[in-house]
């Protein structure tokens, strides 16, 4: 997903209980963006999903395309 202008639909952020990054992204394959911080953790459409961190700050996961939502994703990462 190296097409961000392309790739994310919305993006929002709250620190209320807790700061969140919720991302709606269109298209599947590798999810890769610069966090400074590591998730606590990580939700693809309202399900816990695993993802990869690295102390130079490269968050990584992998995203399944989603026929039926015309390949939007929502992603939640929770700090």
């Amino acid at each position: 997903m190296f097409n961000s202008g392309g790739s994310i639909q919305e993006l929002e952020y709250t620190i209320e209980g807790g700061v969140s990054a919720k991302v709606k992204v269109k298209g599947g394959g590798c999810f890769l963006a610069y966090s400074s911080g590591c998730p606590k953790k990580c939700c693809l459409n309202g399900g816990e999903v695993a993802f990869e961190w690295s102390d130079e700050g490269k968050l990584k996961l992998n995203l399944p395309w989603f026929e039926e939502a015309a390949g939007i994703s929502e992603l939640v990462f929770m700090f």
